[in-house]
């Protein structure tokens, strides 16, 4: 909705530069202060009209749009006319910047799309041992080997032949109870990621299966779904809690181990037949920020760790100045900062260290309807509650299936019936960072990922996760061959 407020925001504008050149000051005026708030002001009225009141912005703005001008027809006879003559003397000057804005935005997603469209993809089921004798911190090191940012390098890739860097998608999913991990992949890196996979898991099985989004027939009103979108409660160089906070990296006895994935395991290890919970992560190498193309030199993730860190450094000195009554000029020292407060930047430096991924983040959870169970929607908005902390980083919803409050948002449900068909389209497309599918991401690092998605020790129990036998003994020196030696 943004978007939309924006747009009407430049009508205004130059609707109002159209008045100024005409001679009519008032309306100039007007029509200049009213883009002007609508500018400053765009997302506290989408939140007041959504949901304060239940309105869709999307259809309020166009009948405002069209009132404004109507008002402005009345007042000033005449006066529109003029300045759409004005605007049409002047369009070989506007009219050229404006096509070549839509058409090299709509270039860059054909291209992109044919480029996609010419890729083969595969679906990799990792069948999990018995015993994983390692850490998470063998996962982060084979998450390390998907941080692909080739590919893209030069003008002509990215502007005529499409190109785009790799992404995959790492899922860990429940059907009717039972747990499997999966990863989705372009054909090409198949050999690539099971060789790394049994670099560092060399007990796991990696089989190439048919995609298991595709066996489901999802079909509302005959099905019930809750869709969310994970979104991060703090800028993005806040970690969440990880694996080396829970001390997992130090391969602790399995009486002393604590993972917090157990919570979510046991969660999809819960439904019933029939049942479905989806958990799907899709990720990709983050770069420096992007334009249709064009890779710019500002990187959001530093530039917000150094927000970051000097909002708590100005604080550090607010404090001192409200505890000494005197105005600081001198630097905030070492000696100022509490040890919260180190403890905060020390982990933002931590986080954006590493190796980062742009990832989108979503749950399912669907089932026939007469065996939904609506406690699933309020489950899945604390399964990772264990990740989150109070002075860092959590997860939280961004957006979903929207539970409409007021009768005239949704009649007869078409809005939600539609939407749930939607979001199911997009999770089997595994599409997140291209038109027609572009959602919001955050930006995780490779800790945080390994955090989220690795393979559970035995401490975690749950019977419906399929294990496989740990080793595989080889024969044994004197087994007789049948054959009677002479």
């Amino acid at each position: 909705m943004n978007f939309v407020v924006t747009t009407i925001g430049w009508i205004l504008f130059f609707a109002g530069i159209g008045f100024f050149l005409t001679a009519n000051a008032l309306a100039s005026v007007s029509l200049f202060v009213g883009s002007g708030l609508l500018f400053a002001r765009r997302h506290e009225v989408n939140n007041t009209l959504e949901e304060g009141w239940g309105i869709d912005t999307f259809y309020v703005y166009p009948f405002a749009l069209a009132l404004g001008l109507w008002l402005a027809v009345e007042a000033y006879p005449g006066m529109m006319l003029r300045t759409l003559q004005m605007l049409f003397a002047l369009s070989a000057i506007w009219l050229p910047v404006f096509l070549f804005y839509a058409f090299w935005i709509k270039w860059i997603e054909y291209v992109r799309g044919v480029f996609l469209m010419g890729k083969k993809f595969t679906l990799l089921e990792i069948k999990v041992p018995k015993v994983v004798s390692k850490s998470p911190r063998a996962m982060e090191v084979f998450l390390t080997s998907l941080h692909q940012p080739q590919g893209e390098t030069t003008f002509i890739d990215r502007w005529w032949l499409g190109k785009s860097r790799a992404y995959f998608s790492l899922e860990l999913i429940s059907m009717g109870g039972d747990v499997h991990f999966y990863i989705w992949t372009r054909q090409e890196y198949k050999n690539h990621i099971e060789a790394r996979l049994y670099a560092q898991y060399p007990e796991v099985q990696v089989i190439e299966v048919d995609d298991y989004a595709k066996s489901v027939d999802f079909h509302p009103p005959e099905w019930l779904m809750h869709c969310v979108h994970m979104k991060f409660g703090k800028p993005d160089p806040y970690p969440i809690k990880t694996y080396v906070d829970y001390e997992l990296d130090k391969d602790p006895k399995t009486e002393h181990v604590v993972d917090p994935l157990a919570n979510v395991i046991e969660t999809l290890g819960s439904l019933q037949k029939n049942e479905y919970l989806w958990i799907q992560i899709i990720i990709r190498a983050h770069k420096k920020d992007e334009w249709h193309g064009f890779f710019l030199s500002s990187d959001s993730l530093l530039e917000d760790a150094e927000s970051e860190k000097r909002k708590t450094l100005e604080k550090v000195k607010e404090d001192v100045e409200a505890a000494t009554g005197q105005k600081m000029d001198r630097p905030v020292t070492y000696r100022d900062v509490s040890e919260q407060q180190r403890t905060v930047i020390k982990a933002i430096d931590r986080a954006v260290a590493k190796l980062s991924f742009e990832v989108g983040f979503r749950l399912l959870y669907f089932a026939p309807k007469e065996i939904y169970r609506s406690t699933y929607e309020r489950i899945t908005s604390t399964v990772f509650k264990p990740f989150d902390t109070a002075d860092l980083n959590s997860l939280k919803h961004a957006y979903g299936t929207n539970k409409f409050d007021y009768p005239w948002q949704d009649f007869m449900n078409i809005r939600a019936y539609a939407m749930m068909r939607r979001f199911f389209k997009h999770y089997r497309k595994r599409a997140y960072f291209f038109w027609p599918y572009k959602q919001p991401h955050i930006i995780m690092n490779v800790e945080e990922l390994a955090t989220i998605w690795h393979f559970p020790s035995e401490a975690v129990a749950t019977p419906t996760l399929e294990r496989i036998p740990s080793k595989t003994a080889g024969a044994p020196a004197n087994l007789p061959t049948g054959q009677s030696s002479t």
